[in-house]
């Protein structure tokens, strides 16, 4: 799914800057962003260079990442996000950026626990702060609910931001909110969790 360009440097802040080697499964991948994302500022060995799967449920997005995309990932694969086609312990690191509040909680709960079965590294989910309507969204997330799984919670932007439409005050206050957002995520617009199954240098 989209998620907005400045939340880039957080979600690549939480990617090792060497993934050499490294399996990777980004889940609901929409049209490639976290994918070139990693491509752009993540070191890549060509001797042993990482696997890199995209996956969504979404046909259009998934012709166009063939189409358009070069190679992002090493491959692009239908599949629901309920029902993970791998083996336990298959990655890394997986990531859902800004997808589990387009399902039902129930079906988002299930998304979480199939992303836990199928990372023996670490797991990276980015959501809205609670409901936001609109935008195909089902169900929100807060952090307290996502500290209560296991999750390292923290938070990006402001509440504040969602009924500003002016653009430049819009990202004027992300940087201004995001340093106290960050440890009192209540307060953000967007989160950020976490879950370290297994250490990984970052």
């Amino acid at each position: 799914m989209a998620h907005p360009v400045f939340f880039d440097s957080h979600i690549i802040a939480e990617i090792p800057e060497d993934i050499t080697g490294m399996r990777i499964l980004d889940v609901g991948c929409g049209h490639g962003a976290v994918g070139m994302l990693i491509a752009s500022y993540r070191y890549q060995s060509f001797n042993k260079p990482p696997l890199i799967i995209g996956m969504d449920i979404d046909l259009e997005s998934l012709k166009f990442l063939r189409e358009y995309s070069g190679r992002i990932y090493s491959e692009v694969l239908r599949a629901d996000a309920r029902y993970l086609p791998f083996r336990s312990n298959s990655f890394d690191i997986t990531a859902a950026i800004e997808m589990i509040e387009h399902v039902s909680k129930d079906e988002s709960y299930t998304i979480i626990k199939e992303l836990e079965r199928v990372t023996y590294g670490k797991i990276i989910i980015t959501t809205p702060n609670g409901f936001m309507p609109g935008y195909g969204h089902a169900c929100g997330w807060t952090a307290k609910e996502l500290r209560k799984i296991g999750f390292k919670v923290y938070g990006i932007g402001s509440k504040l931001r969602l009924r500003i439409h002016n653009k430049k005050i819009y990202f004027l206050l992300y940087l201004l909110f995001t340093p106290i957002s960050y440890f009192l995520p209540i307060f953000s617009q967007a989160l950020i969790a976490t879950k370290l199954k297994r250490y990984i240098k970052v």
